[in-house]
């Protein structure tokens, strides 16, 4: 009969500690940019003051895939742009990637517009992406 008591105690502590462990408070604040080329839509969150929770989505209308892009560094240069790679969960390699200019560390009024220069074999793809 102990062991199972255990058992019970175990399994209500998992079902309150377990929720708690995956709510996490944002401390930072992201700002939708979307721009449209073509059938390629890009919709960039920038993260203002943190520069890993920046993200680039490219959606391709077409094949209705999305593809997601993450910041090479976890520091911006303010004097040159931001490179974005292709993410994989699998770690593959990938050439496309985006590179994104005028971001900084933190922005005391977030622009109006971003751009963005998506590069893939051929020459780049020019975006303005416009504040959301």
């Amino acid at each position: 009969m102990k062991k199972f008591d255990g058992l019970i105690v175990f399994f209500l502590l998992l079902t309150v500690v377990l929720p708690q462990a995956g709510i996490a408070q944002k401390a930072y604040v992201t700002t939708k940019y979307q721009g449209t080329v073509n059938k390629l839509t890009v919709i960039f969150n920038l993260a203002n003051g943190y520069v890993p929770g920046n993200e680039i989505k490219l959606f391709n209308k077409t094949s209705r895939k999305t593809i997601r892009f993450l910041p090479e560094n976890h520091a911006v240069d303010e004097t040159r742009p931001t490179k974005f790679y292709h993410y994989s969960p699998l770690g593959k390699k990938f050439t496309d990637y985006f590179f994104v200019d005028s971001l900084k560390e933190n922005f005391e009024t977030m622009p109006s517009n971003i751009i963005a220069l998506y590069y893939n074999k051929a020459r780049p793809v020019r975006f303005i992406l416009n504040k959301k």
